[in-house]
C-alpha cells in the first residue's frame, strides 16, 4: 500500500508561498526567508521548485532560498511564448528584477542546471555563483559558458592552483 505525506510535511513553518508577475506570467515561488543571501534553486524539466525542500531545510539558516516553478510548471502560468530555455533564462532575470535582487546564488537540477549556466554566461552581474547538478548537455545552448569573463576568471585561478603541484 502507498501512502503519500501531505506537502505541509515538506513544507518548513515561516517559508512562503508567493506569486510574482514577470515576463508577462505569473510565476510561482516558495521562499524560505532565512539568511541574508539569496540562493535560486531552479527545477528539473516537470518538476517544481519544492524538489529542493530537502536541499533548502539544511540551508535555510545561511540562505534566502527561492524555489522557483519554472513556466507551465507547478503553480507558474504557461503563458502563451514559445518555451524554450531561453525563455526560461529570461523568466528568471525577470522574477529577479521583480524581486530587486541582484548577485544571487543559483542552483539548479538537469534543465534547471542548464538555465542556471546559462544565465550565469548571459547575465553576469545578476549572478555570483552556480552550482550545477547534472546539466544537460547542448553545446549549442551552453558554448557562451566557456567564455564568459566568470568562467575564464575560474579556469585562470584552477590553472593556477593546478600549478602548485607540479615539481
Amino acid at each position: 500500500m502507498s501512502t503519500t505525506r501531505p506537502i505541509t510535511t515538506i513544507i518548513s513553518p515561516g517559508w512562503r508561498e508567493q506569486h510574482v508577475d514577470a515576463n508577462g506570467v505569473r510565476q510561482h515561488i516558495w521562499r524560505t526567508g532565512g539568511g541574508e543571501t539569496p540562493l535560486v534553486a531552479l527545477p528539473g524539466f516537470q518538476e517544481i521548485g519544492l524538489t529542493w525542500a530537502r536541499v533548502a531545510k539544511r540551508l535555510e539558516r545561511d540562505f534566502d532560498i527561492i524555489m522557483v516553478d519554472f513556466r507551465g510548471q507547478g503553480r507558474t502560468e504557461r503563458g502563451t511564448a514559445t518555451y524554450s530555455q531561453a525563455l526560461l533564462v529570461q523568466d528568471v532575470v525577470a522574477l529577479l528584477s521583480e524581486l530587486d535582487l541582484d548577485r544571487v546564488s543559483v542552483i539548479g537540477f538537469s534543465n534547471g542546471a542548464g538555465v542556471a549556466a546559462e544565465l550565469a554566461a548571459t547575465h553576469p552581474s545578476l549572478i555570483a555563483r552556480a552550482v550545477l547538478e547534472d546539466p544537460p548537455r547542448n553545446p549549442a545552448r551552453t558554448a557562451g559558458l566557456a567564455d564568459s569573463p566568470q568562467y575564464q576568471a575560474w579556469h585562470v585561478r584552477w590553472l593556477e592552483w593546478l600549478g602548485r603541484f607540479q615539481g
